[in-house]
């Protein structure tokens, strides 16, 4: 859908209020991830993101399948906070296979210096 039909679909609702309510969505859904991992990405820009996305179209509305205009908004929220905690979530799965190969190494008798940033072989 083009976005002259979201613009005129925003301006028949009350986008003050829709956002007060992603923001509240938002806030409860990210208020579960430790805030270091968000690396300052606040609840308020997951929703103007989302939003903006809309807007542009690459978040498109297909009213023929969703006719509620909010539904569709809320739907966008979700799959980007659900983006965020994959992106997370895989970084953090790549850190442990990292800290499990190195652990491995250890096991072997391999060690690190700090100092040089090399490994080398414990006898």
């Amino acid at each position: 859908m083009n976005t002259t039909c979201v613009e005129t679909e925003m301006s028949l609702i009350n986008m003050d209020d829709i956002i007060k309510q992603m923001n509240r969505y938002a806030h409860y859904k990210l208020d579960r991830i430790d805030s270091k991992q968000l690396e300052g990405l606040t609840a308020d820009d997951v929703v103007q993101d989302t939003i903006l996305k809309v807007l542009e179209g690459s978040r498109s509305w297909e009213k023929s399948k969703l006719n509620n205009f909010t539904t569709f908004l809320f739907g966008c929220l979700k799959s980007e906070i659900s983006h965020i905690q994959r992106r997370i979530e895989n970084r953090g799965n790549a850190m442990w296979r990292v800290k499990e190969y190195l652990f491995s190494y250890n096991e072997a008798g391999i060690k690190f210096d700090g100092n040089t940033r090399r490994y080398y072989v414990e006898e």
